[in-house]
C-alpha cells in the first residue's frame, strides 16, 4: 500500500499537525488533525476491507512462435473478485506495448498489446501488476498477478536457411517466385523508386525525413528510395561473430543476398570468404548459395537454428550430404584481401556481409581498393553489435569501435546497412 502524490501531501500536513499538537496541547489543533487524518483513514479502511482481500486471475495463456519483423497483437485480461483495478502499464516489459485497456466489470481489465521483441530469443512475463486505487485518490494497493506469456522468437537466419533449402530443392520454404523476403541489397536512391516509409537509423541522409511521418508518429522517420540492382554481383561474407544477436545479423545479411541472387536470375561472378581468405568461383547463383548455407551450417550461427524441426523429411545427413554436393562444384581459390580485389572489382557492384570488428583493416583496405576502382558497395553489418556483450563496459567498447568504424566506411562513400533482422534488413 502506498500514498499518491495527493496523500502524501495530506499526510505532510497531518504530520506537521500532529508535531505542533504535541508541542503546544492546543484541542484545536487535535481537531484539525483528526479532520487531515480520517480521508486517510477512510481509504485505508477501503484498501484493507475491499482489494485487499480480493483474488485476482490473470489469462488466457499466450504461447506464440514468432519470426523476428512479426508483430502480432493478443489479449490479456485480469479479473479481480471485488475493487476496480487497473493494469500497471510501467510493469510491463518493453517487447509488450499497450494499446488499449478497458474496464470490465468494473472489477478487471482487458488489455490488448502488440508484442514487439527487438532480437531473438525467449521472451517470458511471469508476473502482472495491477493497481487499485481508493475512492478519495490518497491511497493505492499494487498487487501482483500471476501471468503466462511466453514469445520464442525464432532467428531470421532459419527462415534464410529455409529459405535457401527451399530454392535448393531440399525442402524447407518451397521455391515458389516471388516467395521470401525482399532483397536487402537494394540501393536507396533520391532519384530511385519510392520503397517505404521507416524509422530513422543513424547514417540516413536529412534530407530524406519524412516530416509529416515523424509528426505523426513522434519517431523520426524517413522516405526510402530504392533502385533495382543491375548487372552482376560480387559477395563478400565473413560468418565470424560474437554471440547469438551478432551471429544472426551477418549470418542472415549474407544468405539473404544470396537468396536474393537465385530469386532474381542474378549472375554474381564470384563470392569471398572473407574468414578464410577464399576467392569462390561458380557457374550459377545456386552453388554460391550451396556453398554459403554449408559454411553458415558449420559455423556458430547454425548453433540455436533447431533446424532439423522444420526442415523434414530430410535429415541433417542427407541435407549436409546434398549441399556439399552442390557446393563442390565450386572453384576455391585462396587468396588475401587485395588479391581479391581484381576479381570483386569486375561486376562492378559488391555486398559484404560482416561484423566488420574481427578484421577492421582488411575490410577496410579491401573497401577503399574497391571504391577507387569505382566499385559500389554495400556493407551490411549488426545494428547493434553491442547486444552479445557480457559487461556493460564490453558493450559501451563495442558500441564505440562499431561507431567508428561505420563513420569511416561512410566517409569511404560505402553505403551502410544496419542489420536489424525485421524481413528486408534495414
Amino acid at each position: 500500500m502506498e500514498l499518491t502524490e495527493r496523500g502524501a501531501g495530506l499526510a505532510a500536513v497531518a504530520a506537521a499537525l500532529a508535531a505542533l499538537y504535541a508541542a503546544t496541547g492546543d484541542p484545536l489543533l487535535a481537531l484539525a488533525l483528526a479532520l487531515a487524518a480520517l480521508p486517510l483513514v477512510l481509504d485505508l479502511a477501503y484498501l484493507a476491507l475491499g482489494p485487499g482481500r480480493a483474488s485476482c486471475s490473470a489469462g488466457p495463456r499466450v504461447e506464440r512462435r514468432l519470426w523476428p519483423w512479426e508483430r502480432p497483437v493478443v489479449e490479456l485480461a485480469v479479473a479481480c473478485s471485488r475493487g476496480r483495478a487497473r493494469l500497471d502499464e510501467g510493469s510491463l516489459p518493453a517487447w509488450l506495448h499497450v494499446l488499449e485497456t478497458v474496464p470490465v466489470d468494473g472489477a478487471g481489465v482487458r488489455v490488448r498489446a502488440r508484442l514487439a521483441p527487438a532480437h531473438y530469443g525467449v521472451y517470458r512475463l511471469q508476473r502482472l501488476l495491477v493497481v487499485f486505487e481508493a475512492p478519495l485518490g490518497l491511497l493505492r494497493l499494487r498487487r501482483g498477478v500471476e501471468a503466462r506469456v511466453e514469445l520464442r522468437v525464432l532467428p531470421e537466419t532459419l527462415y534464410r536457411v529455409l529459405e535457401a533449402l527451399g530454392l535448393l530443392g531440399l525442402g524447407g520454404l518451397g521455391a515458389w517466385p516471388g516467395e521470401g523476403l525482399p532483397a536487402p541489397w537494394a540501393l536507396r536512391s533520391m532519384g530511385g523508386e519510392y520503397y517505404e516509409t521507416r524509422e530513422y537509423v543513424p547514417g540516413d541522409l536529412p534530407r530524406r525525413i519524412d516530416w509529416k511521418a515523424t509528426a505523426r508518429t513522434q519517431r523520426l522517420m524517413v522516405r526510402d528510395y530504392r533502385e533495382a540492382p543491375a548487372g552482376g554481383l560480387a559477395l563478400v561474407f565473413d560468418t565470424r561473430c560474437r554471440g547469438p544477436a551478432t551471429c544472426d545479423a551477418v549470418a542472415s545479411a549474407a544468405l539473404s543476398a544470396a537468396v536474393a541472387a537465385v530469386r532474381q536470375g542474378e549472375q554474381p561472378l564470384l563470392a569471398y570468404d572473407l574468414s578464410r581468405g577464399r576467392i569462390i568461383a561458380h557457374s550459377s547463383p545456386r552453388v554460391l548459395l550451396a556453398y554459403l548455407l554449408d559454411r553458415i551450417l558449420e559455423s556458430e550461427a547454425a548453433e540455436r537454428l533447431e533446424l532439423y524441426e522444420y526442415a523434414e523429411p530430410l535429415t541433417s545427413r542427407e541435407v549436409l550430404q546434398a549441399l556439399r554436393g552442390l557446393a563442390g562444384r565450386a572453384g576455391v581459390v585462396p587468396a588475401g584481401p587485395l588479391e581479391a580485389v581484381d576479381a570483386l572489382a569486375r561486376p562492378g557492384r559488391t555486398f559484404i556481409a560482416s561484423m566488420v570488428l574481427h578484421m577492421v583493416r582488411d575490410t577496410l583496405d579491401l573497401v577503399d581498393a574497391l571504391r577507387r576502382r569505382g566499385v559500389e558497395v554495400v556493407v551490411a553489418m549488426p545494428a547493434k553489435p553491442w547486444l552479445d556483450a557480457e559487461s556493460l563496459e564490453e558493450a559501451y567498447r563495442v558500441y564505440r569501435s562499431a561507431e567508428l568504424v561505420a563513420r569511416k566506411l561512410r566517409r569511404m562513400g560505402v553505403e551502410l546497412l544496419p542489420w536489424r533482422s525485421r524481413g528486408h534488413g534495414v
